[in-house]
């Protein structure tokens, strides 16, 4: 029998999250029975996946990386440390969500709404903002495409 129970950072959430992934992938491929947190795919992300619509929901975590969602809802939505690099968010609404420490290294989010969004400590290297609505945005201490970090919404 295999236990699995993880204690997930933004520092270790990657490596937590692989570790996670191999030891399931080991214990089913040699039949061992699994308990313990062995949902790597919440109901609000399978939500999110399958109806590209996930209005003030909670995806804290979530794991989306090169996830297809142009033109989803995510309104409001609670992303807190979600890992989105090179996920296609062309023409999402984000408007008020919480992207606080996500990775969206590589994302597409040309023709975006992020109005009013919290993207404070968020990974944006290498990200597409062509045509994104960034107003009201917190970017303090956000990776931006350029390098630089922002300082766009920190307190003076």
């Amino acid at each position: 029998m295999i236990t699995v129970s993880s204690s997930l950072t933004p520092r270790n959430f990657p490596q937590s999250l692989f570790a996670i992934a191999c030891t399931l992938s080991f214990a089913v491929t040699i039949g061992l029975p699994v308990q313990g947190e062995t949902s790597l795919v919440s109901s609000n992300t399978q939500r999110l996946l399958n109806t590209k619509q996930c209005f003030n929901c909670n995806l804290t975590l979530a794991w989306l990386q090169g996830a297809k969602l142009q033109g989803a809802d995510l309104r409001g939505a609670n992303m807190r440390e979600a890992a989105l690099s090179v996920a296609d968010l062309r023409g999402a609404d984000l408007r008020g969500a919480s992207l606080v420490y996500a990775d969206l290294s590589g994302a597409n989010l040309s023709g975006a709404n992020l109005n009013g969004a919290d993207l404070s400590g968020a990974n944006l290297s290498g990200a597409v903002l062509d045509n994104t609505d960034l107003s009201g945005v917190n970017l303090c201490g956000a990776n931006m495409p350029n390098g630089q970090e922002s300082q766009q919404g920190c307190q003076q």
